[in-house]
C-alpha cells in the first residue's frame, strides 16, 4: 500500500473518503444544519461564515408541518444574509424561494450553490410551522 496526498496548483488536498476513495462529490463530506421557524417571517440564521471559507450548499429539504393552512401554502426563501437573523435587504442574494404545501416535503439533492465568502445563510418563512435542512461543506475561499 502507498500512502500520500494529491496536491492541487494551489495546495488544496484532494479528500479521500475512508474506503480510500477518491472523493469527487461533496456529499461524502458534508455538515448538515437544521433550522425551525419560531415566529412567522422573522429571519433565522441557517449556516455561520467561517473565516476565509465559502459554503456550497448540496442539499435543501423543506418541510411543512400539518399546522400549515391547508389554504395557503408556506412561503421559504433562503437567501444570503449581512448578520445573523438578518431581515433580507433588497441588495442580498436569493439563494432559494418555493412554496410548500402543508403536510408537505421539498426535497433538492445534487446542487452544487456556492455561497459568497463572510455570509450568513438566512432563512424566513411566512408559516412559523416550517423546518429548512441544508447540506454542505465549506472550501477555502
Amino acid at each position: 500500500m502507498i500512502k500520500g496526498h494529491v496536491v492541487g496548483t494551489n495546495g488544496n488536498i484532494a479528500k479521500v473518503s475512508d474506503w480510500g476513495q477518491l472523493v469527487v462529490g461533496a456529499l461524502e463530506y458534508s455538515s448538515f444544519y437544521n433550522a425551525l421557524a419560531d415566529t412567522n417571517d422573522v429571519p433565522v440564521n441557517v449556516i455561520p461564515p467561517k473565516s476565509n471559507k465559502r459554503f456550497v450548499i448540496t442539499a435543501i429539504v423543506v418541510y411543512a408541518n400539518k399546522n400549515v393552512s391547508a389554504n395557503t401554502d408556506a412561503t421559504v426563501t433562503i437567501y444570503e444574509g449581512t448578520g445573523p437573523t438578518t431581515a433580507k435587504a433588497s441588495t442580498d442574494i436569493t439563494i432559494f424561494t418555493q412554496d410548500v404545501p402543508q403536510k408537505n416535503t421539498l426535497t433538492l439533492t445534487g446542487l452544487n450553490i456556492i455561497v459568497s465568502e463572510g455570509v450568513w445563510v438566512n432563512g424566513v418563512t411566512n408559516d412559523d410551522d416550517v423546518q429548512f435542512n441544508i447540506s454542505g461543506y465549506y472550501i477555502d475561499a
